[in-house]
């Protein structure tokens, strides 16, 4: 709508996702089948303010079929079908030309909907699946040379499998991470970043840890 400054957007996809080698040798089991999938989302994006601040909003759904998943007996499986649907709003601002934020938000309700193991049973929470994802980011650029970032994620809401018995919650995490780069020339660019800036303890999947915190840095150069 170019009145309004408004976008309709919608999608229909199909698609599968063959078992890893990890999957069919450390899971004991050669003739696992594909994960498919069928799903649709529509969404809406508005823009604002001479384009300056964007806002959307989208709702996904997606049904998988043959999920490949571990039982907790030294073997993965295909455990059956499941759905996940949820929204997903998004905010982009740029108040100046050099500065811009954005920010993110995601709710996912995912649930078994059928299941061939008793590891994971029908109307099960699908685990490691966070039910709320929240990421913020702002990043300046210096005197058209010099780049800094600073973002920030949020996760929570996620259940880990307990074989045997129900899922269990696994803590809520959040980090920080900032970065910076600055182009010497139309060649060569300087970067640096720190992930994890506040060591936040956290496991992505429970019994693993996270990396702590890590600063990286480098060089880029064009030709």
């Amino acid at each position: 709508m170019d009145k309004t400054d408004t976008t309709w957007h919608s999608s229909v996809a199909t698609g599968f996702s063959p078992p890893s080698s990890q999957d069919k040798i450390f899971g004991n089991n050669p003739n696992l089948k594909p994960e498919k999938d069928f799903g649709w989302d529509i969404g809406v994006e508005q823009r604002l303010w001479e384009k300056r601040v964007t806002i959307g909003l989208t709702y996904f759904h997606n049904d998988l079929s043959n999920v490949i998943g571990f039982n907790g007996l030294f073997q993965t499986l295909n455990l059956g079908a499941a759905e996940t649907q949820g929204l997903e709003a998004e905010l982009r601002a740029q108040p100046v030309a050099d500065l811009v934020f954005t920010a993110s938000y995601t709710y996912l309700d995912a649930e078994k909907t059928s299941s061939a193991d008793i590891s994971q049973l029908q109307g099960a929470r699908l685990p490691r699946r966070p039910r709320n994802e929240v990421y913020v980011s702002a990043s300046y650029l210096w005197c058209k040379k010099l780049r800094t970032t600073i973002e920030a994620k949020f996760v929570n809401a996620r259940e880990e499998l307990n074989f045997g018995g129900p899922n269990f919650d696994i803590e809520d995490y959040s980090f920080v991470n900032i970065a910076a780069e600055y182009e010497v020339n139309p060649h060569l660019l300087i970067f640096g970043r720190i992930e994890n800036l506040t060591n936040e303890h956290y496991s992505e999947v429970f019994g693993f840890p996270a990396l702590g915190r890590a600063a990286y840095g480098g060089v880029k150069i064009r030709f």
